[in-house]
């Protein structure tokens, strides 16, 4: 009886990766041989990074109140982001929760969305602006994803090491 060769699986990267680690031979697994696929797009994303202009829309989308004041910073994105981060924290003070889990969802969104000048602002002028700690500081920390948590981990971070200088 004639044996049929089984088709073996495909081997994961992080095999590969623990392989070489390892020490093993990897080579066998680079050899231009394979397809190049497209990256798949993630559902309910931007086709393209947000920029200034989008983010003062979609700022003003989710929260009419802010239009008097940012329109006031015609064009400057930190100054319409920084009291983007005071509305948040004085939301968070007056214990207006659904408002500011509404605040943290945009803010992740344009963490991970917006091009290199909006995620440079939500850097200094929302997380750096947000309350350094007490009760507002915990529940707003309590409310943030882990990607926006971890973000502000790293500025406050930053700002304790260059406070010591």
């Amino acid at each position: 009886m004639k044996k049929t060769r089984s088709r073996k699986k495909p081997i994961s990267a992080e095999t590969i990766a623990r392989r070489a680690d390892n020490g093993k031979d990897v080579s066998r697994f680079f050899t231009n041989s394979g397809k190049l696929a497209k990256p798949a797009q993630r559902a309910n994303t931007p086709s393209e990074s947000i920029d200034k202009l989008k983010f003062l829309e979609l700022l003003l989308a989710t929260f009419p109140k802010l239009r008097d004041e940012c329109e006031r910073y015609g064009g400057l994105h930190h100054l319409q982001m920084m009291k983007f981060a005071l509305f948040t924290a004085r939301e968070c003070k007056l214990g207006n929760f659904e408002t500011v889990t509404k605040c943290l969802r945009l803010a992740h969104k344009l963490l991970h969305w917006g091009d290199s000048e909006i995620n440079n602002a939500v850097y200094v002028s929302y997380l750096e602006i947000l309350p350094l700690k007490g009760a507002v500081h915990d529940q707003i920390r309590m409310a943030m994803t882990s990607d926006l948590r971890q973000a502000w981990d790293d500025i406050l971070d930053y700002l304790s090491k260059v406070s010591k200088k």
